[in-house]
């Protein structure tokens, strides 16, 4: 029996030209004669800079693309033979990265029953499958609700049962957690190993690094061509050579990289914990018994319990928000309660919210899948009615049609995908909609749509007369942020800024954040990324059940692990790294929030024990 299960032959594929199919001109994405072996109950994933050619490569696998050359087997089966597009798509499933372009009905339960459908499974099998699927993404109390009101990590875990219900062979997944908070990740990536253990082969394609660290092998993907392959001990092995591929290695690798360079004897690509035993048998622990837990009780953490009330002197609750909100809040929330209907029923999203964001802060506001944070943003933004409490953005209360109305030059929202925030013509044209909207003269509006443009890093001469669909990924999500900039609001929201982008475009999306932050802007981001809220954020928001359950400096609500993980949220990796460091006898001053911080508290230790060397 043929051990092979997906072969792709000297693919090579072209978009179709501008208009017909996108996307078009650039040449982004598009194969260049690519070979490479699947087998048979194998675990491969897929990196590459976006652009790369990775989702290219996967829509390749279950014939939603066919080669413009060479020839790909999936299954056994040639994927340029129409005929068997039906038994080739019954073997290859595929989970796309945004849940919308796959969700086909108005309710849960018929989404995930749409493939059995098709397959012609008979309704009792059909229901068993459905139950199955949606046992195994743990959303089976949503079997009755409305995909259109679930958040954007739901609408993912229901994409993927879809796909789990056709009982396919292989499992082809996009950035299946692009959207997803840490629970749901887990969830995710705990269905697929045992899927894949269960015989089904996984083909990843993924811009987590630690993810990939987990595969059998590695596609390293950069212009439509395989630059690197192999286990994932030898493809991190190259740090450099993926930094120049707009790539980074898993957290790890990156700091037993660092490490080495400073001297430290030290494996090079190991798993986490292989690491902290490694580094633990070069510092262990000299200090007195009981000092780490002298430290903890001598700078208590406020407790956080979700069901007890707020207390009114938190940060999460001020003891008079609206006095405050004209001189040092750029937003109050106060007591807000919020419900809508779905399947019938009311669901709270919010109940009884409070929090403050200071003016000229970045705030972020983290919380599980579900947790309120999307319903925050719409009711800072204007864009839904405030129910019950009391929301004041920019010393102006929203209780009023009118006031929401008067926040769209005050208040710019930024979407996951900003760039399906486009719609114009031209890019000027697109970044002039706000100005224009606020009825500025058109030398007012040039100047400003010039301005904005000029801030995100697109030239207003090359860029003001072309398409913006014409654009690579990257350019037209900074041209819909300078959409949004264009009218120069006091406030921006973020909504998971870093979506979907590696890690060349995530460092460039934080970087366009920090120069709006720099400019006096008040900035409020909603992130599943917690070392991404540890790099940008001055305060850290909670939420768990529409309830902010804890605020503080990253620092201090970062060192609440236990507590945070009592809510399904995590910690940044180098904090996360620190307490596996404590596990193993090494306890470090200070919980460091990012990798050269922890780096640098591992060399001092070293340096302190060793009498000020460590060569």
């Amino acid at each position: 029996m043929d051990k092979t299960c997906v072969v792709f032959d000297d693919v090579s594929y072209q978009y179709a030209p501008s208009g017909q199919q996108s996307p078009a001109q650039t040449g982004a994405g598009a194969l260049d004669g690519i070979s490479l072996t699947v087998e048979r109950g194998a675990f491969v994933v897929v990196i590459g800079h976006n652009g790369s050619g990775k989702s290219t490569l996967a829509r390749h696998v279950n014939a939603l693309l066919v080669p413009t050359s060479g020839r790909v087997l999936t299954a056994g089966i040639d994927t340029r033979d129409r005929t068997q597009l039906f038994t080739i798509r019954s073997q290859a499933g595929l989970v796309l990265q945004n849940p919308d372009a796959q969700m086909v009905a108005g309710v849960v339960a018929d989404d995930v029953a749409f493939g059995p459908e098709n397959l012609r499974c008979p309704p009792p099998e059909i229901a068993e499958r459905v139950e199955e699927a949606l046992g195994a993404v743990r959303m089976g109390e949503w079997r009755a609700a409305n995909p259109a009101h679930l958040s954007g990590g739901q609408k993912q875990r229901v994409c993927i049962a879809g796909v789990l219900a056709m009982r396919p062979s292989i499992l082809v997944l996009d950035e299946p957690g692009a959207m997803l908070d840490v629970r749901g990740r887990r969830g995710v990536q705990r269905v697929v190993k045992e899927l894949n253990e269960a015989g089904i082969t996984v083909v990843l394609v993924t811009h987590f690094m630690e993810e990939a660290a987990h595969a059998e092998r590695v596609f390293v993907m950069d212009r439509g061509k395989i630059a690197l392959q192999g286990s994932p001990r030898e493809v991190f092995s190259h740090v450099e050579k993926l930094r120049a591929l707009g790539l980074d290695a898993p957290f790890s690798v990156r700091l037993a990289y660092e490490l080495t360079s400073r001297g430290l004897a030290l494996p090079e690509a190991a798993r986490p914990s292989e690491l902290a035993a490694a580094v633990a048998g070069l510092l262990r622990e000299k200090e007195a018994p009981g000092a780490f837990e002298r430290a903890v009780v001598a700078n208590p953490a406020p407790p956080a319990n979700p069901e007890a009330p707020e207390n009114p002197a938190s940060p999460a609750a001020p003891a008079s928000p609206a006095a405050t909100a004209a001189t040092v809040d750029a937003i109050v929330v106060e007591d807000v309660v919020f419900e809508y209907r779905s399947a019938g029923r009311r669901v709270r999203a919010l109940d009884g919210l409070s929090l403050t964001v200071p003016r000229g802060s970045v705030t972020a506001v983290i919380g599980h899948t579900g947790s309120g944070k999307s319903t925050l943003l719409q009711l800072v933004a204007g864009l839904v009615p405030v129910q019950a409490g009391r929301v004041v953005v920019g010393g102006a209360d929203l209780a009023s049609k009118a006031a929401r109305r008067r926040l769209h030059t005050r208040v710019g929202i930024v979407f996951q995908y900003p760039e399906q925030q486009l719609f114009a013509r031209t890019v000027f044209d697109d970044v002039a909609f706000g100005p224009r909207n606020a009825r500025l003269d058109e030398g007012e509006v040039e100047a400003g749509a010039r301005a904005a443009m000029e801030l995100m890093g697109l030239d207003f001469g090359r860029y003001a007369s072309r398409s913006p669909f014409s654009l690579s990924g990257g350019e037209r999500r900074r041209v819909a942020l300078a959409g949004v900039v264009a009218t120069n609001p006091e406030i921006l929201v973020f909504d998971e800024p870093t979506a979907g982008l590696d890690p060349q475009g995530c460092k460039a999306a934080l970087g366009l954040i920090e120069k709006l932050h720099a400019r006096g802007k008040t900035i409020v981001v909603v992130s599943h990324s917690m070392d991404d809220v540890a790099q940008l954020a001055d305060a850290v928001v909670v939420l768990n059940r529409g309830k902010a359950i804890m605020a503080g400096s990253p620092r201090e609500v970062f060192a609440r692990s236990e507590e945070l993980r009592a809510v399904n949220l995590g910690q940044p990796l180098a904090m996360d790294f620190a307490e596996r460091l404590r596990k193993e006898g090494l306890v470090l001053e200070a919980p460091p929030l990012g990798l050269p911080e922890l780096a640098d508290a591992i060399v001092a230790r070293l340096a302190a024990e060793n009498g000020g060397s460590h060569g």
